[in-house]
């Protein structure tokens, strides 16, 4: 069962909370600030051509997360709400979330000294290039500026969802978030 374009969010979970996909692999080092930050086979060659020819043009791009199991979220969620945060907006319940799929990651880049899931990402030469580029590549920003009543989820500039190069394409055409472009009646 390919989870790749489930319409995951606030109300939406995995139909199987135990979902771990059979292709993780491990990022390479090059790609990754962290050892062991894994996503399935497709989104982490797409993530690792990109991560490569963004250095080329003059860009550190690495990764903070991946693949995060249910057990894995839910231990953040506990530890954010113990901290007393409000995490309605701001983090998936365990089975809600994007990084279950294996397909998302978390950026950050070198100008901000690779500083993880920071609103000084927002700014940052890497995230201007991500903005441009990454749907080349086949991701796209899940959780965009302004679109909270859409996605349910505060703005993450550095959250990034692989959904293949031609409905990234179709994604960035259409102007929607990904949570309404998947709402789509499907008309093929």
């Amino acid at each position: 069962l390919d989870m790749t374009l489930l319409n995951i969010g606030q109300e939406i979970g995995l139909p199987d909370s135990t979902y771990i996909p059979s292709d993780l692999r491990e990022l390479n080092t090059q790609s990754s600030i962290y050892k062991g930050i894994c996503l399935r086979k497709g989104a982490r060659e797409a993530f690792e051509l990109m991560t490569a020819e963004s250095k080329i043009a003059g860009y550190g791009i690495k990764a903070s997360s991946g693949f995060r199991s249910y057990g894995a979220q839910k231990s953040i969620l506990d530890t954010r709400k113990k901290e007393g945060k409000d995490t309605s907006k701001s983090v998936a319940k365990a089975g809600y979330s994007e990084h279950q799929l294996g397909v998302t990651i978390d950026l950050t880049g070198s100008s901000i000294s690779y500083a993880s899931v920071t609103t000084k990402f927002e700014n940052s030469i890497e995230s201007k290039w991500l903005e441009e580029n990454a749907y080349k590549y086949g991701f796209i920003m899940s959780y965009p500026k302004d679109k909270e009543d859409i996605t349910g989820y505060i703005y993450e500039p550095w959250h990034y969802r692989y959904v293949g190069i031609d409905m990234a394409q179709k994604i960035k055409d259409s102007g929607l978030t990904i949570t309404e472009y998947l709402a789509l009646p499907k008309t093929e």
